[in-house]
Formats: structure tokens, C-alpha cells, sequence
């Protein structure tokens, strides 16, 4: 977010200072695995766990699917609020361990095009 300072003490320079300040990452990263099914049921659940990550400000948050046999549209919806929570604050979610049924269900909901998706457990990688 831009930070605006056009006060220059009177002078009249007009001059406008547009400095983006970064967030600070405080976590590096976050492992969360999920053991059920995520549905219209367990998205509250689901988004009161990720809601209470974010003041953190993790670098990454890494969500294991391998456990998970089904996502509907509202754990879908849940995971791409966190996305777009992490994103403002300069971090990142990843899915791991997703399975073809999960892949296929994310992909026909059009999640994949903005969700970073891993289907092996060990190719998620913090980067700078």
C-alpha cells in the first residue's frame, strides 16, 4: 500500500512521496495439514484456523491435502480468501500433497489459475 506523505512542511515543492513500505514477515513458514474432508460443514472450522495465522504475517503457508478426499466451493472459497490475505501482506499458499480428484475439482472451479498447487509433498520450496 502506498504511504502518501504530501506535507512538505510548507515549503510548496508539490513534491508527493510514494514509498511502498513491506510488510514484515515474522514466520518464515506455516504447516497445516488437513484430516478431513473440506466442505460447506468444516469451512468455518477451516477459516478460523487460517484467520488466526494471518497476524503472524507468515513468508509461506503451506496447506497438506493429503488426507483431504473432497473440496467443495466453500473450502475452495475459504482457501482463496486466505490467498489473497497472504498476498497483501507479501506471502504465499501453497497446497501440497493434492490428489487428481482435488486437482481436477480446483481446476474445474478455475482455483488452479490462482492457487500455487503442489501434488508431491516434497516440491514446495521457501524462497526469497
Amino acid at each position: 500500500m502506498p504511504i502518501l506523505a504530501g506535507d512538505d512542511g510548507g515549503k510548496g515543492s508539490g513534491r508527493v512521496n510514494t514509498t511502498t513500505r513491506r510488510a514484515i514477515c515474522t514466520v518464515p513458514l506455516i504447516h497445516v495439514a488437513v484430516t478431513e474432508s473440506l466442505s460447506t460443514a468444516t469451512a468455518p472450522a477451516l477459516e478460523a484456523t487460517l484467520r488466526e495465522i494471518l497476524p503472524l504475517r507468515p513468508r509461506l503457508v503451506v496447506v497438506d491435502l493429503a488426507a483431504c478426499e473432497l473440496i467443495d466451493a466453500a473450502a475452495i472459497e475459504v482457501l482463496l480468501d486466505l490467498h489473497r490475505a497472504l498476498w497483501r501482506q507479501d506471502g504465499r499458499l501453497t497446497l501440497r500433497s493434492v490428489s487428481p480428484r482435488l486437482n481436477r475439482l480446483l481446476t474445474l472451479a478455475r482455483a488452479a489459475q490462482v492457487l500455487d498447487i503442489s501434488t508431491h509433498e516434497g516440491d514446495v520450496t521457501l524462497s526469497s
